[in-house]
């Protein structure tokens, strides 16, 4: 248990502030998440984002896009990769013929 949100509001957020400023100017998005707080079964998170969309930029893999999702609530699940059933196109074999 512990509670840094103070902390993190007098001296992360201004040092965030600047961080932010540079990013702008430089055309960097980011996505950045601080554990300020946990209590009684409840975690707080401060999370702080200057997107690509922001800047009009598409991104080819969008990692942030998939951060923000989880600070929002998704669960994350590992990539599966498609099925394979082209073993089922050869309709013509005889080993799969079935009788009437």
């Amino acid at each position: 248990m512990f509670d840094r949100t103070d902390d993190y509001e007098e001296k992360i957020k201004p040092i965030l502030k600047e961080l932010n400023l540079m990013c702008v100017i430089c055309g960097i998005p980011y996505f950045a998440a601080f554990c300020v707080k946990d209590m009684d079964g409840k975690t707080s998170y401060r999370n702080v984002l200057y997107s690509a969309s922001n800047m009009s930029t598409v991104l080819s893999d969008d990692q942030l896009c998939k951060h923000i999702n989880v600070a929002n609530g998704f669960d994350t699940v590992l990539h599966q990769p498609e099925l394979d059933f082209s073993v089922f196109d050869d309709l013509d074999d005889p080993e799969l013929e079935i009788d009437k």
